[in-house]
């Protein structure tokens, strides 16, 4: 599980490292990829921590603890596009406006890349 957890919230730095790279111009091979995808790792870490308590106080099926593992997930979430903005619009040279269109499109396509892997391996336990 937790070596499946890794791979998910990998989703994200690899697709924001790419859209990088991308939009610099640089062709997407391991070495170029490499700098990027670690320091978008830095970033995805204390989102993920975030992320995971969440989702334990969501579970926790009080009506406080849901609310607040909503909240928290909401805070997270916003917290980790205000970052990804500030950064692709530093580093690319783009206003905040294109950064954060640029930023919440990657970001929600990793998070479709991540429900439909959920269901892709939730259907393959079913089948075990």
């Amino acid at each position: 599980m937790l070596i499946f957890r890794a791979i998910l919230f990998s989703v994200l730095p690899l697709l924001l490292a790419a859209k990088l790279l991308r939009r610099r111009k640089v062709p997407l091979d391991p070495v170029p990829l490499k700098p990027p995808f670690y320091s978008q790792c830095f970033l995805a870490a204390p989102f993920a921590l975030g992320v995971e308590i969440s989702l334990i106080l969501y579970q926790l099926h009080k009506h406080p603890f849901g609310i607040a593992g909503a909240a928290m997930f909401l805070v997270c979430l916003g917290w980790y596009l205000l970052v990804e903005v500030r950064g692709f619009s530093n580093q690319l040279g783009i206003s905040r406006l294109r950064a954060f269109g640029s930023a919440l499109i990657t970001i929600l396509e990793g998070l479709v890349t991540i429900i439909v892997l959920l269901f892709v391996v939730a259907l393959g336990m079913r089948n075990i």
